[in-house]
């Protein structure tokens, strides 16, 4: 099943995410960019959904990582901002922007991947 790791400091998100998403997906979730790391450190993620804002820190530090140690995994990495024109640093990936509908952001993943069902 594919494993996407959804990224975010507000767990009212988290939670939405993991609900929507885990139906088609297995979702992984982190609140702090060193959460993030360690968790694409030792799983296998086939895709990421990063807050800009973590809190003190930027979801781009989590993009930064992913082009440094898994390069391939920059195709399907996306950023979910409030701000309209968020700094990027170079990094070309999708960004969202919030309030995202839930169906936007499934499509995303469906167009990355295929859609699967539980027990997949």
């Amino acid at each position: 099943m594919t494993t996407i790791l959804m990224v975010d400091d507000d767990d009212i998100l988290l939670e939405l995410y993991s609900e929507v998403l885990s139906e088609g997906f297995h979702v992984l979730i982190a609140r702090t960019v060193a959460e993030a790391i360690e968790l694409l450190t030792i799983e296998k993620v086939d895709a990421v959904g990063c807050d800009y804002h973590l809190g003190h820190e930027l979801g781009l530090d989590v993009v930064a990582w992913i082009d440094s140690y898994r390069n391939h995994l920059l195709a399907t990495t996306m950023l979910i901002s409030g701000e309209p024109f968020p700094a990027m640093r170079g990094f070309h990936v999708r960004c969202l922007y919030k309030p995202v509908p839930m169906d936007e952001l499934l499509n995303v993943f469906y167009t990355w991947f295929a859609p699967v069902t539980k027990g997949d």
